[in-house]
């Protein structure tokens, strides 16, 4: 990691490494105090192939000077865990099946009971005035797809189409001194096209933070959680969760987009992972594309006369198109 230090121009490297352990996913947080940096850790002597999470790892680095010293580590324990993702144990890491040795297979259940899968990812970190930091995390899995046609002729043509599938949004409120207060862990599943997509977005208020995050999960009608039938369920709402402050207990809650019956040419989209947070509140656009008629249909009308016309607004498409859309604002209240 590098700080270029503006007042005495000076340019500071250092390295998160440590024996043992494989250094993960990390984020940092910039205060009047220094810089604070927290992220994952494997401990290799609990699991040698070094495939999960066993706790959070974290620096201060003071402003005098930004020297760096040593990373301090916080283990997970199962009790912890256990609390955490009480309705959720899926969010555990897994005991890996692979292995018939009974003192192998105790230790790599152990080793399950006292971490998270290794692509957990921080998304958002809060840092208060008591030196104390919450950290945002969710599952991140980026996979892809290859989808195959051979024509009449024997040619084979291959598309590869990328997803990131997300799930779980987990809170860890950390003390100065690395020890957890509180943890929150809501689940929620969705999936996107193209590769490491973030999607959480936070805000502050009050006592509680305000969370937003993509999820394909209908809880519009207040029944149990499942996933949304059809597409206006995700058009017409979209899912997020206020998380107290003080004790971590959350509630997940639906903000109606676009009200029963708005007319298709007034329907509003929120795609959560272009969200921008600035000064606790969230700003969205929705930016949509269409056929310019006034422009295209001197080619459809010539088309009756010379038909390869007509394919000159459909293949040249970005010069017979308009744009429109909206730029909102969500504001936060207590």
């Amino acid at each position: 990691m590098t700080i270029w230090d503006f007042d005495n121009n000076n340019l500071i490297e250092f390295q998160l490494k440590a024996e043992d352990k494989n250094i993960y996913d990390f984020s940092y947080i910039v205060s009047e105090s220094g810089l604070s940096i927290y992220g994952f850790f494997s401990d290799l002597n609990k699991n040698e192939l070094g495939g999960s999470i066993h706790g959070v790892f974290y620096a201060i680095l003071l402003d005098e000077n930004f020297e760096f010293d040593v990373l301090n580590y916080s283990y997970f324990t199962k009790k912890q865990l256990d609390e955490l993702f009480e309705n959720d144990l899926s969010a555990k890491a897994q005991v890996s099946k692979l292995t018939v040795n009974q003192e192998k297979k105790a230790k790599r259940k152990k080793n399950a009971e006292e971490s998270i899968p290794a692509y957990n990812k921080i998304e958002w970190i809060y840092k208060n005035e008591m030196n104390e930091v919450v950290l945002f995390f969710s599952k991140m899995y980026n996979y892809s797809v290859q989808d195959c046609t051979t024509s009449s002729t024997g040619q084979t043509t291959c598309v590869t189409r990328y997803y990131c599938r997300k799930s779980d949004v987990t809170t860890l409120k950390i003390s100065d001194k690395g020890d957890f207060i509180w943890g929150s862990h809501i689940d929620r599943s969705i999936t996107y096209s193209g590769t490491d997509v973030y999607d959480i977005s936070v805000a502050t208020t009050g006592d509680k933070y305000i969370v937003l995050y993509g999820s394909a999960y209908n809880n519009v009608t207040g029944k149990k959680r499942q996933k949304a039938k059809k597409k206006s369920e995700l058009r017409d709402y979209f899912e997020y969760a206020t998380i107290n402050k003080t004790n971590g207990e959350n509630t997940v809650l639906n903000f109606e987009v676009n009200a029963p019956k708005t007319k298709r040419s007034a329907i509003k989209l929120v795609n959560v992972s272009n969200v921008v947070v600035l000064n606790d509140d969230f700003y969205l656009y929705d930016v949509r594309y269409k056929l310019d008629l006034m422009k295209s249909m001197p080619f459809f009308l010539g088309g009756a006369v010379f038909p390869p016309l007509i394919f000159i607004p459909i293949l040249g498409k970005k010069n017979f198109v308009k744009s429109y859309g909206y730029f909102g604002k969500l504001s936060t209240v207590n």
